[in-house]
């Protein structure tokens, strides 16, 4: 058995003496301020029974009313086509005076644009047909 062995040992078998009462209240008392529990709002509310039955209604009432998920805004098609018209008008003229182009090359451009576009229109609103028949 080596030195340090002992002395592990010996350190082991030490009791320790409780502190006495009059200094634990003076640790405690001077210890107190700094560890003392501080509930901040959100403490307040997550752990507020009432709240979370609050919260859980009003998710209950808007979904009754339909009023949640938001609803995405959707246009009209002819709202849509004349936007979208007006859109590709807007930059074909921008085109046309950036690149010099005479007026039949922005008429071109113009309706091969809207072609693209009604094209493209097309394609999304296609339903997609699964090859062995099924949609």
């Amino acid at each position: 058995m080596s030195t340090h062995d002992g002395i592990e040992r010996r350190l082991g078998e030490v009791r320790l003496s409780a502190p006495s009462a009059d200094l634990r209240a003076r640790v405690l008392a001077a210890a107190a301020p700094l560890v003392e529990r501080r509930l901040t709002w959100s403490d307040r509310v997550w752990f507020s029974r009432g709240w979370r039955v609050a919260a859980a209604s009003v998710i209950v009432v808007l979904l009754a009313l339909n009023w949640w998920p938001p609803k995405r805004a959707t246009m009209p098609d002819a709202e849509v086509n004349d936007t979208a018209r007006a859109t590709i008008a807007a930059e074909a003229e921008r085109l046309a005076s950036e690149l010099n182009m005479t007026l039949e090359e922005r008429t071109l451009v113009e309706e091969e644009l809207l072609r693209q576009f009604e094209a493209q229109r097309r394609q999304r609103l296609e339903p997609v047909v699964n090859p062995e028949g099924g949609l």
